[in-house]
């Protein structure tokens, strides 16, 4: 005799551990043979998460770009110039746009007063708002964490740079 169960409803909200302060974290949604990743799993820093949802959406692989990008804004050799960036074929700007990457330089600070950097991926953008979604490698949790609505002066803080996809 088959065994029938009825529907639950589950509300499962990802395990965050960073040092990024978020306040809405909607369930993650993983449904692309794009989040497998080296690492195996879903398990995904943030520049692959953000390049392979990139490529799940655009179908523009970003990896160049993001490279030319992160050596661009980062100082460093190459820092302030775009110009790889451009013959890579890739357009870079400081509005956030649907389907773009988001480099933030300065998203975490650290002990030392240094900053590391952050990318994300822009979702969609409403007046505002900007909803993105990633992935976090600090250390042990290289983990999805969602979707997350940040404004626009917020990402503007964090010194934010978009990689423009379309």
């Amino acid at each position: 005799i088959p065994v029938i169960f009825e529907k639950q409803d589950e509300n499962l909200i990802p395990i965050f551990h960073s040092n990024l302060n978020y306040t809405v974290n909607p369930a993650p949604d993983f449904t692309s043979k794009f989040y497998d990743g080296a690492e195996g799993g879903k398990n995904l820093g943030c520049n692959n998460y953000a390049c392979q949802r990139g490529y799940e959406i655009t179908g523009i692989a970003a990896g160049v770009g993001m490279f030319d990008l992160d050596n661009a804004v980062v100082k460093g050799e190459g820092y302030g110039d775009f110009s790889k960036l451009k013959k890579d074929g890739f357009s870079y700007g400081y509005e956030p746009k649907k389907d773009a990457i988001v480099y933030e330089p300065y998203a975490n600070k650290l002990e030392d007063g240094k900053y590391e950097g952050h990318w994300e991926y822009v979702e969609a953008v409403d007046g505002d708002s900007v909803t993105v979604s990633g992935a976090n490698s600090t250390g042990h949790d290289n983990e999805y964490y969602g979707r997350v609505v940040l404004t626009k002066k917020e990402l503007q803080t964090r010194g934010a740079v978009y990689l423009y996809l379309k």
